[in-house]
């Protein structure tokens, strides 16, 4: 480990080196010094890391002064642009483009037991899906069943690295994707002759049709979902709201004396926040799971889709018992209402009577 009599005796014996009359030679080792702190970072005693963040400090709040006297220019607002990076300020494109694929970002709530059940139900999902594909599907309906599934796996794993990653209202978006999906996917399975008009090229004539709302009431549903507009108004709407999922006010004024709002780039540190949407996307994960042995239970195995579906459920009443509503709790939030509805759609189910274990053609 390098200590600050390290830092010491490598300053003086740069110090050796030059004149005190020389100016430029004096800046050198400066910026020599500097940089052999900043490459052995990771090997700095407790007494030279603070040594070192003194200087650091000392340098941004001069380069702070004599940035702020400088007339505006080009060349000033680059300088402004780099110096807000080395305070946090200002971010680097690159690094935001790196985020998703890199470590997820942990604060207050430890994200393991999210990703589990979200993976595990997600690789049940892709299971039973490769049974599925074993079998010859016949006809527009299972064409538009199978391909829209598909597709909700791949917004579910959108989704998944968005919460890990705390991209709140990007996360919602997809959410909202999977069900708007998942309706569609019903619709086809109960009135097969709409799989057959969503493939016409009347691409305007399908919307008006086939539109989410429109879907809903032809499944016999309210044309308007709370659910639905609860995911539209904290995803792709750019409501209040959703504004409100990722910025803040400043609790002090700018040096004007304005209000200060702050927006952060790369994920929402707000906890609430991200609390909130992991269990609509456990919900999600678990309605394409129950929605595919819905769809091709003639080509599933009955008691392997019943332990399944009894496993996943399970899972997602734990996940809600030992993380969300703790949280709810804490927080001051009257949780029996929730606890009754999670006992309603989450109660012991398998798929309807007529599976087999056959794998024959649809």
């Amino acid at each position: 480990m390098i200590t600050k009599e390290d830092l010491d005796r490598h300053l003086r014996e740069l110090a050796r080196t030059i004149s005190p009359q020389d100016e430029k030679g004096m800046n050198r080792i400066v910026l020599e010094h500097l940089r052999f702190a900043s490459e052995n970072s990771d090997n700095l005693a407790p007494d030279a890391q603070e040594t070192v963040d003194l200087m650091f400090s000392r340098l941004q709040q001069r380069a702070a002064e004599i940035i702020k006297g400088l007339p505006d220019s080009q060349r000033t607002r680059e300088l402004k642009r780099l110096y807000a990076r080395s305070v946090d300020e200002h971010q680097r494109a690159s690094d935001l483009i790196d985020m998703p694929a890199g470590q997820p970002l942990k604060r207050q709530e430890d994200t393991s037991n999210f990703s589990d059940l979200f993976v595990t139900a997600l690789q049940r999902i892709m299971d039973l899906m490769y049974d599925i594909r074993q079998n010859t599907l016949k006809g527009y309906a299972s064409y538009g069943q199978l391909t829209l599934l598909c597709m909700c796996v791949n917004e579910l794993a959108v989704t998944f690295h968005l919460a890990q990653h705390r991209y709140v209202n990007q996360a919602y978006t997809h959410i909202r994707t999977v069900f708007e999906h998942l309706d569609k996917v019903e619709l086809f399975r109960v009135k097969s002759e709409w799989a057959e008009f969503w493939c016409t090229k009347d691409s305007r004539a399908v919307w008006k049709e086939l539109k989410p709302a429109n879907i809903r009431k032809k499944l016999g549903k309210p044309t308007h979902s709370p659910l639905y507009s609860f995911f539209s108004s904290l995803g792709p709407h750019g409501t209040y709201e959703a504004i409100q999922a990722t910025s803040a006010q400043c609790v002090k004024p700018s040096e004007k004396g304005n209000p200060q709002l702050v927006f952060w780039f790369g994920g929402t540190p707000i906890e609430h926040q991200n609390v909130w949407l992991r269990p609509y996307a456990v919900f999600a994960v678990h309605a394409v799971l129950a929605q595919t042995m819905k769809s091709f239970q003639q080509f599933l195995d009955k008691g392997e889709c019943r332990e399944m579906l009894r496993n996943s459920a399970d899972g997602v009443r734990g996940y809600m018992a030992s993380t969300f509503l703790p949280w709810a709790k804490d927080n001051g939030m009257d949780t029996g209402e929730l606890e009754a509805t999670l006992s309603t759609l989450l109660g012991p189910r398998s798929p309807e009577e007529g599976t087999d274990n056959r794998s024959n053609d649809a």
